[in-house]
């Protein structure tokens, strides 16, 4: 089993799926990205909803969101001219 990054606290794995979700995946789409394997979209779908419930998962997923609206802010206002 692959470890955690001390930083984020979330596995490679986890990290694809996070990743997956800010980038506008459904839970199913970002699951299957990150765990190739051959569930039924059923099992993925209960499988991802355990990995949604993680609290250092929930908490990548939010830092990968500010992230990203602070990098949308900064573009905006570029190209506004401010």
């Amino acid at each position: 089993m692959a470890g955690k990054d001390p930083t984020t606290g979330v596995t490679a794995k986890q990290e694809l799926f996070c990743q997956g979700i800010v980038e506008g995946l459904s839970n199913i789409g970002a699951y299957s990205r990150a765990y190739q394997n051959k569930m039924t979209p059923d099992q993925k779908y209960v499988e991802a909803d355990k990995i949604l419930k993680k609290p250092m998962v929930a908490l990548r997923i939010q830092a990968l969101k500010e992230r990203a609206m602070v990098k949308h802010d900064v573009t905006m206002d570029s190209l506004m001219g401010e």
